[in-house]
């Protein structure tokens, strides 16, 4: 499934949980490796106002709540 990254929920240590949308606009949490998950965070903290994250790719079992 791709998502279109748009922001931290909380750090758990080894994963990172982010949200994101899909193409029909439903929201989404989803685990993160924390690794690049801290570049994901680091890429949104410097975008410009009305640009878009990253999107980025997610397996169902990364999926910890959505539609």
């Amino acid at each position: 499934m791709e998502l279109l990254v748009t922001g931290f929920v909380r750090d758990e240590g080894t994963i990172i949980l982010l949200k994101g949308i899909d193409l029909e606009d439903k929201e989404y949490v989803f685990a993160a490796d924390r690794r690049p998950a801290l570049d994901i965070l680091t890429y949104l903290a410097h975008l410009q106002d009305e640009e878009p994250g990253p999107t980025v790719e997610v397996e169902p079992w990364q999926i910890v709540r959505g539609h």
